[in-house]
């Protein structure tokens, strides 16, 4: 495995030689919680991966037993008194490493392995998928502080719905994780002792899909939920037909039909997208 640590003191990131990279933000004296250099780091890690050859697919979580906290109440306290142009390039900092995510090219796994708040239900929601501990909790609670969940909601009301989360943001109420589950905030909840085996089976079943495709169809998910439905209609048909024309299709079908195995399982790493 290859650790790319060496620039970041608030994250860990692991690339192994499958292609799965485990990004963990490192913070668990302060529940994992954002400060500026935490996002600025975030930001950065993931703007290197993109560039990765072999990367498939990413794991995000958090060390100990939380998620994430959301943002630091003491970075928040020295933001109170800071000018308006400042925070609101903070704001944007803030914005620019969710729409990393968000837009990332590869599948991003959240692996919820405990409590997450504010902005750490932003993170799953710019997450492709998450899976979760039963022992997590889920709280937009940024009301209960005199704040707005400000650059998250975009995200977190494309994830549950705008009904579901104008309830949490009035409330400030915390979810337990079949709620979460019911209101399609995570896909999965386990029982803690299989969140590992089943995020890996959620890597090995991506590593099984090809890679070019796997990017083209998450641009096709962001191209759809942008367009007005006839333009998605269009969106789709325009897909469809570039696909037919990658090589990862020829191969795919052939190998279907002649009962092998494509070339991106034999070899790995990433084809052309």
């Amino acid at each position: 495995m290859r650790n790319t640590n060496q620039s970041f003191s608030r994250i860990l990131v692991d690339l192994d030689q499958r292609g799965l990279a485990t990004v963990t933000i490192n913070r668990p004296e302060a529940r994992n919680a954002w400060d500026m250099e935490t996002v600025a780091e975030l930001t950065q890690a993931f703007d290197t991966l993109r560039t990765s050859q072999t990367l498939r697919v990413v794991v995000l979580t958090g060390a100990g037993e939380v998620f994430s906290a959301g943002g630091d109440l003491k970075w928040m306290r020295g933001m109170l008194g800071r000018s308006a142009d400042e925070r609101e390039a903070e704001a944007r900092a803030i914005m620019r490493l969710l729409q990393t995510l968000d837009a990332f090219p590869q599948p991003v796994i959240a692996r919820v392995n405990g409590a997450a708040f504010g902005g750490g239900v932003g993170l799953v929601c710019v997450s492709d998928m998450a899976i979760a501990s039963d022992r997590a909790r889920f709280g937009i609670t940024e009301t209960r502080l005199g704040i707005v969940p400000g650059t998250i909601s975009p995200f977190i009301v494309r994830r549950i719905g705008a009904a579901a989360a104008r309830g949490q943001f009035l409330t400030g109420s915390v979810l337990d994780p079949a709620t979460a589950l019911r209101i399609g905030l995570v896909q999965q909840v386990v029982e803690p002792e299989a969140l590992d085996q089943t995020v890996e089976r959620a890597v090995e079943a991506i590593l099984k899909c090809a890679p070019g495709a796997v990017a083209r169809t998450k641009r096709l998910f962001r191209e759809i939920g942008e367009a007005a439905p006839q333009e998605a209609e269009a969106t789709g048909i325009a897909a469809i037909v570039e696909a037919w024309t990658q090589p990862e299709a020829h191969d795919g079908i052939s190998a279907f039909l002649e009962k092998r195995e494509p070339g991106w399982r034999l070899g790995g790493g990433r084809t052309s997208d």
